[in-house]
């Protein structure tokens, strides 16, 4: 069972940009991260790609290399016990 603080389209990310520009975050100084619920560590920290040639490559995601100073992260309420360590982890290591 998936438990939301408010269903979708109540203004939740609205509220969060607005808080965020109360207290003068620059608005490219957020982001916000979907997450689900098969989500594994490595989706946290790097994204898959691919080249012009179709070569399949793996970019550090904005969570990895900390270009931001304010993470919303949408559908935590989903994620389980180890992807929370996981964040707890990287947010203890920076």
């Amino acid at each position: 069972m998936i438990r939301r603080i408010g269903p979708k389209g109540s203004g939740k990310s609205w509220a969060v940009h607005r808080f965020a520009e109360q207290l003068g975050y620059a608005p490219d100084a957020l982001c916000t991260v979907q997450l689900y619920r098969d989500m594994a560590a490595r989706d946290l920290l790097q994204r898959r790609t691919t080249d012009a040639k179709g070569n399949t490559l793996w970019q550090a995601t904005a969570i990895a290399q900390w270009e931001v100073y304010l993470l919303v992260l949408d559908g935590v309420e989903q994620l389980h016990a180890d992807m929370l360590a996981t964040l707890q982890r990287l947010h203890h290591d920076r």
